[in-house]
């Protein structure tokens, strides 16, 4: 009989959120307001909409574009699961973070526009109910994707090892 958290799961974990911890306190006091700007003026291109420094105007209020809507948390959380396994090497491990992160970051900039659409079309509370309802569905891809690619990236015979 199997106990419910082994050693290795232990472990897993406490990495995992010790990663999410420490990359939860940068992103709360790194000076990522470049970056929110950006996203800002890119999704208020693609809409036609009016942007001044990281808000996004619509008829009926106004979007704020703020660290958590950069993607960079998606891009913590893939970090967070890579770090926590011993499989497959940490350069293989680094490859697939820099590719996910790649793909969560357009993702998440297609997220935060779709929403900010909402806002425009629908009004505010629907797209404060899609806001809520996408980010669920892009960590979901966050996991999905670290399956996927650990699974590309491990042969069959060695993901008893992911964990140690």
């Amino acid at each position: 009989m199997h106990a419910f958290l082994d050693s290795r799961a232990i472990r897993f974990l406490g990495i995992f959120f010790g990663v999410v911890a420490a990359g939860y306190a940068l992103v709360l006091f790194a000076p990522l307001g470049f970056l929110e700007e950006w996203e800002a003026q890119t999704v208020g291109a693609w809409l036609g909409l009016p942007v001044s420094g990281n808000t996004i105007a619509v008829p009926d209020g106004v979007f704020l574009i703020n660290a958590g809507c950069t993607g960079v948390l998606s891009i913590l959380l893939l970090a967070a699961i890579l770090a926590g396994l011993r499989e497959p090497d940490w350069k293989t491990r680094a490859l697939i973070w820099a590719s996910g992160s790649a793909i969560l970051f357009l993702t998440n900039l297609l997220r935060v526009a779709l929403v900010v659409e909402a806002g425009r079309r629908v009004g505010m509370e629907i797209a404060g109910t899609l806001h809520v309802a996408s980010w669920f569905l892009v960590s979901a891809l966050v996991i999905g994707l670290s399956l996927f690619l650990i699974d590309q990236a491990v042969p069959v015979k060695r993901r008893h090892l992911l964990l140690g």
